[in-house]
């Protein structure tokens, strides 16, 4: 009987199993081998989660562990992203268990608490999950961090390997199916003790990140090279972990990927009649893509499926992206509004009518607190939710580049029903990163401070006069009960840095005027902005050349909810000192409005009030002892058959004690 002997010769590496339980395949989600940039992207080669390219060129493509690398620098805010939808397999912490594996080429000494891998989310700052250097530059130790509201926290712990040494490592960070959690670096399990996962507990994340954070917007940019990062949705073992180390992440035959419309948005949902909007969209890269009305095929303008045109708007106008490939076919829409009978020469940024009620959406930031469009009838309103809020527009087509001059234009009113909270607010333009609100207190750009004193009558205005310097306050600048145009001059200059000096920067001028008033007053003329270039906090990184955002954030809880922003325009090219529209009502309709009083005088136990009147209206007079009581009517329908002129009077007889608040509505 003859026999067929077969000897397979193999090699074993010390410590790997050679009869793996499985394909080294399953459970991959996403690969990246970060070889090269396409259109702005750079390929998952598993499951077409193509990651965003921000500030990467060409020439960050360099040698790496296998084939190409890409190298990041703080300095030019450099970052991959990719904000996923509710269907993905990403984030990849929604999975009870997971592999996170990375090269890297990073000095981690000197580079403080900046991140080689994060998932986080662009609505709302808390929740992340950071691999990264030491918080506190130290030395070249890995420090992870995991945090959200509700559950415990992994607070900067460190490796004891220190794989940031400037030499290609390899990291991997396994999470088992019981929640608990090891380091493997090189192959080597790290001796750091990291707590195991609440198993019950989801993570808010939405979005992933290499060489940086992305929450609202960017932050805690690294600097060195990264290679080969890949996802599992399942704990690789650590032979699994050193075969990836020895020959690779292997690679995965996708076929075609489903049809996608990853975005399709409008820089601004309204716009003044006549002028531009800008129109960008994102979707699959080999499908042949239209707009209409009146754009056609954009095929040949988009890049791997991503790209951006301009279009004039004359009336509401309904904009649907058509997406086909072969019988497949996908559409999305987006709404622009036309706002008529706008000044010359401003262009709209918010007038908030194309918002529904509610916590602001779209493409307004808000990580911190909750700003609120509040429906008042005739006008739409914002607001913010009582303190602690962070609040931002970009400006997109619109921003304010350097070189450039603009005016911004906004109306701001604060209520006369709360004159005993505490108001500290921070309004303007900015290019920081929409993160934190405490973020908005200084080194910021030019923007004013809106403060009440301890009286509560009144509200204060400040503003900084350069880098570092303290606030300048304008007393009594905002009554309560008032409606206020704003305008805010901006010449955006070079900051001019020479041998470590700063010699130049933004310069602005705040001009204010009450509705009614005849003419409108400077509040402070030619100040040159807070932005430092010299001393640059490596989380947010330097102050950019361009002012991106109009931003409001409110500092410090328990401010009420009473004040209110509208209108929101920019002129371009040249600073613009007129209205560009009419102001709408702060007030809802059906309340009564507080008027202004214009004079007082007393005589004996008689007080004598004048307001601003319309003719033929009545009024109501409210009267309180102090700050802390209710207001109560004293006279209602006054005066009797309505204003006769431009001002109205009432004398209170009545008027006993030392001290009176008193407040006019129009009923």
């Amino acid at each position: 009987m003859a026999c067929f002997c077969f000897i397979v010769a193999t090699t074993i590496m010390p410590g790997l199993d050679p009869a793996f339980a499985q394909a080294l395949t399953n459970g991959l989600v996403a690969y990246w081998p970060l070889d090269e940039l396409q259109g702005g992207k750079t390929p998952d080669v598993v499951s077409g989660y193509d990651m965003d390219a921000r500030n990467l060129v060409a020439t960050n493509i360099v040698p790496g562990v296998r084939s190409n690398a890409f190298s990041f620098f703080n300095a030019r805010q450099t970052l991959l992203s990719r904000v996923h939808a509710a269907g993905d397999q990403l984030p990849i912490n929604k999975h009870p268990a997971y592999t996170v594996s990375l090269w890297t080429k990073v000095n981690g000494p000197g580079q403080v608490d900046l991140r080689v891998f994060s998932e986080a989310n662009t609505t709302v700052s808390d929740p992340l999950f950071n691999l990264g250097t030491h918080n506190t530059g130290a030395s070249g130790q890995l420090d992870l961090l995991i945090r959200q509201g509700g559950s415990t926290q992994v607070g900067h712990i460190l490796t004891t390997a220190e794989p940031f040494d400037d030499t290609w490592r390899h990291i991997v960070f396994v999470q088992q199916e019981d929640g608990t959690r090891t380091f493997y670096i090189d192959g080597v399990a790290d001796d750091l003790a990291v707590g195991a996962k609440d198993t019950a507990f989801n993570y808010n994340f939405n979005d992933t990140t290499i060489g940086g954070i992305l929450r609202a917007s960017a932050s805690h940019w690294v600097t060195g090279l990264i290679d080969e990062v890949a996802l599992w949705k399942r704990a690789l073992t650590e032979a699994e972990i050193n075969d990836v180390r020895v020959n690779g992440v292997p690679r995965v035959s996708t076929g075609v990927l489903p049809l996608e419309i990853k975005s399709f948005k409008a820089d601004f949902p309204a716009v003044v009649q006549g002028d531009r909007v800008v129109l960008r969209w994102d979707a699959s890269k080999d499908a042949t893509l239209s707009i209409s009305p009146g754009i056609g095929d954009v095929t040949s303008i988009s890049t791997v499926g991503v790209g951006l045109t301009d279009v004039v708007v004359n009336q509401n106008t309904t904009f649907s992206l058509v997406a086909t490939r072969g019988a497949e076919s996908m559409t999305s829409q987006v709404q622009v509004a036309s706002v008529p009978g706008v000044a010359a020469n401003w262009r709209l940024i918010e007038n908030f009518e194309s918002r529904p009620a509610g916590r602001i959406t779209g493409n307004w930031l808000n990580p911190e607190g909750i700003a609120t469009v509040v429906d008042m009838g005739p006008n739409n309103v914002l607001n913010y939710d009582n303190g602690d809020d962070l609040a931002a527009v970009p400006l997109n087509s619109l921003t304010v580049n350097e070189g450039q001059r603009a005016t911004l234009f906004f109306r701001i009113y604060v209520s006369p029903d709360d004159l005993t909270s505490a108001l500290a607010t921070t309004f303007g333009l900015t290019d920081r990163p929409i993160r934190f609100n405490g973020d908005f207190n200084g080194n910021v750009g030019p923007y004013i401070r809106l403060e009440r004193p301890a009286d509560g009558a009144t509200i204060d205005l400040l503003a900084h006069n350069g880098v570092a310097a303290a606030y300048d306050p304008v007393a009594d600048a905002i009554q309560p009960g008032s409606v206020y145009k704003v305008w805010i001059d901006v010449d955006n200059r070079p900051f001019n840095v020479v041998d470590g000096v700063q010699n130049g920067g933004d310069v602005y001028s705040v001009h204010i005027q009450k509705e009614g008033a005849a003419s409108r007053t400077t509040l402070f003329q030619d100040y040159v902005s807070d932005r430092d270039a010299v001393n640059i906090d490596p989380a947010l990184g330097a102050p950019g050349p361009n002012l991106t955002y109009v931003f409001l954030a409110a500092l410090g809880a328990a401010q009420g909810t009473n004040v209110l922003f509208d209108d929101f325009y920019l002129s371009t090219g040249a600073f613009n000192s007129t209205t560009p529209v009419p102001p709408g009502t702060f007030v809802p309709v059906g309340e009564p409005t507080a008027i202004n009083i214009t004079s007082v005088s007393r005589a004996g136990n008689s007080f004598t009030l004048q307001w601003t009147a319309t003719t033929g209206a009545t009024y109501n007079v409210l009267k309180k002892a102090s700050l802390s009581d209710a207001w109560a009517p004293v006279a209602t329908g006054v005066p009797a058959g309505g204003a006769t002129g431009a001002t109205a009077s009432y004398t209170d007889s009545a008027a006993t004690g030392a001290i009176a608040l008193y407040l006019i509505q129009s009923p």
